[in-house]
């Protein structure tokens, strides 16, 4: 297993489409938080967005709309702190140690921040977009789960309140 699938890495862009709606304007190397060791062929149609050398298919994207990656940028401190503890055997049998993830925690953390915002309120964006195309088509019911129409649109309409309410709670949960 890779020592690049657990810990901090970075993971290439892979070019296939430097235009899609989600990854514009992201710098060539990600800066990611990987604790995985499966791998997988894409399916037909799909386009790579992101991959390495030991694990090619990272991220992709499926027609206009559904998008998918294998790495985490979610990572906030009080969950890497967690994951050391829990997978620490895990995460030693690919040549890290717990010590060197959380040594660079404040550094790798912020980084991870900044993806995961973009990544965040683009994804929102994209959805947002879809959200209103239906609701268009079918009404005002609910959709994508909401019950609430005002929910909905502060969840979607607002990334900023949503990576703040995601900080709040990863905080909640490290008291």
């Amino acid at each position: 297993m890779p020592a690049g699938a657990r810990g901090w890495g970075t993971v290439p862009l892979s070019g296939g489409d430097s235009d899609d709606a989600l990854i514009a304007g992201l710098p060539f190397n990600l800066p990611v938080f990987p604790l995985h060791g499966d791998s997988f062929e894409l399916a037909e149609g799909a386009v790579r967005l992101a991959g390495n050398a030991a694990y090619l298919n990272q991220a992709f994207r499926i027609g206009k709309n559904i998008y998918a990656v294998q790495f985490h940028v979610e990572v906030s401190d009080p969950l890497a702190r967690e994951w050391v503890s829990v997978y620490e055997e895990y995460i030693a049998g690919g040549g890290v140690t717990g010590e060197f993830i959380l040594a660079a925690l404040p550094e790798k953390s912020a980084e991870l921040r900044t993806l995961a915002a973009h990544l965040i309120q683009r994804f929102l964006r994209l959805g947002g977009r879809r959200v209103r195309a239906i609701q268009q088509r079918f009404g005002q019911t609910t959709v994508c789960g909401f019950k609430n129409r005002t929910t909905m649109r502060r969840t979607l309409t607002s990334p900023r309140d949503f990576l703040s309410d995601m900080r709040d709670n990863h905080t909640r949960s490290a008291a």
